[in-house]
């Protein structure tokens, strides 16, 4: 199992390196090691964990982060059909019960949480099983006929209706200090500057989100948005007629 990690470890430290550019020859003056070393390992070849944490180290990594990339890599996702997608959309809080009990929680453990009714856990647990997406037990259990994340359909009802909601929420939150929105004119080499380094943010965030797997009891819930698009709305447009 080990080694099947180290493998795809090794992948995923190979094309940050060429990112990089980071050489064979750099690392192993870096590391200390020969450079058969090096080729060895990038080959697939046996790597001690301690070596593997000081490779991932040279390309800014920690080895949480990188098996935490290979783990949600690996995750398998899945899509609602269209009438299950119009469903939630139009009725959210059986989206939200559904996600509590993809998250693992039991239906018992969900009615206490949000001290729900018994007649309103009776309807979500049979609206999902006639929408196919459990098997409702006696005694309240379920077994999911769908496994991994969900994945939101392009253009669908659930992008149309709840991202929306969700979108709206973020920006009417009070909390400014961090929130800049700019109308500004760039240079395209800027503007080729300005996409690199909100690439490295993005990834860097996703790295942070997956640290924060790992400590659930220090992380908080947080809204980051990005974006560098072409903007065609000007102030002068509300005299055209």
């Amino acid at each position: 199992m080990m080694r099947d990690l180290n493998k795809q470890a090794m992948q995923l430290i190979k094309a940050r390196a060429k990112s990089q550019g980071l050489t064979q020859e750099v690392l192993a003056k870096r590391l200390g090691v020969s450079l058969p070393t090096i080729k060895r390992w990038y080959g697939g070849g046996t790597i001690t964990l301690e070596s593997l944490g000081l490779l991932v180290n040279q390309m800014g990594l920690t080895l949480t982060e990188v098996f935490s990339s290979i783990e949600n890599a690996s995750t398998p996702t899945f899509q609602y059909t269209d009438e299950q997608e119009r469903f939630f959309s139009s009725n959210p809080d059986y989206l939200a019960y559904f996600d509590n009990l993809l998250r693992g929680y039991s239906p018992d453990h969900i009615q206490r949480k949000f001290k729900l009714p018994e007649r309103e856990c009776v309807s979500y647990l049979s609206k999902l099983d006639k929408m196919k997406l459990i098997e409702w037990l006696p005694k309240n259990k379920v077994r999911l006929l769908v496994t991994g994340e969900p994945v939101w359909k392009t253009g669908g009802a659930l992008v149309t209706k709840l991202r929306k909601d969700i979108f709206e929420s973020f920006l009417e939150s009070e909390s400014k200090v961090h929130s800049h929105f700019f109308l500004h004119d760039y240079l395209p080499e800027d503007k080729d500057e300005l996409t690199r380094k909100l690439q490295e943010l993005i990834e860097f965030s996703k790295r942070a989100n997956s640290r924060a797997k790992f400590k659930i009891d220090k992380s908080k819930p947080m809204g980051l948005y990005v974006s560098l698009q072409s903007f065609r709305w000007e102030i002068d447009s509300y005299l055209a007629r």
